[in-house]
């Protein structure tokens, strides 16, 4: 299985590279939203994150990224249990794009890898923490207020977080640099 800091030094290496070939931009933004997973008997939760991106052109680009899907919790028995799924890291390939309704609107996906960490909190329980690794994709828009801050509004799948999936539906801003 591919590690996230493979993909990292890979995505790295590309960036270096690819200066020769055009022209990089860099961007940064960070999300706030709702995290929602599939399990029903436990409550969905907040979700963050902040990522990192290189444009390559206004097409396509590479974006790294860190946050926290929140902490789901559930009656068992006579107590409460809880999992909290954390330091969640991604790598993906991100594609942007003009939304064709809205002259400045912008399209953008993202396909990539995800690494998150599973805390459970269980009384009286002897889970242990784990490490889930998949695939996780987006799509969304966004709107520049001025010339280099966007608004954005996302929608994202993280797959087989612990035989789990999560979407999230998340506000933000980008700054580009």
């Amino acid at each position: 299985m591919v590690s996230i800091k493979s993909l990292a030094l890979c995505g790295a290496v590309i960036g270096v590279s690819g200066t020769a070939l055009a022209e990089i931009n860099l961007y940064a933004g960070a999300e706030v939203g709702y995290a929602d997973i599939e399990l029903e008997e436990l409550k969905d939760s907040e979700s963050y994150q902040g990522y990192l991106g290189f444009a390559y052109n206004n097409l396509v680009g590479l974006e790294v990224g860190y946050g926290s899907l929140g902490e789901y919790e559930a009656k068992v028995g006579g107590g409460r249990s809880s999992v909290e799924v954390d330091s969640v890291m991604q790598a993906s390939i991100a594609f942007h794009g003009p939304l064709l309704v809205f002259e400045k609107a912008r399209v953008h996906a993202r396909y990539g890898y995800y690494e998150a960490d599973l805390t459970p909190h269980i009384p009286n329980g002897r889970a242990q923490e784990k490490t889930s690794r998949d695939v996780t994709y987006a799509l969304g828009v966004s709107y520049p207020i001025v010339k280099a801050l966007s608004v954005s509004a996302t929608w994202q799948f993280f797959n087989e977080v612990d035989n789990q999936k999560i979407n999230t539906y998340s506000a933000g801003l980008r700054l580009d640099f």
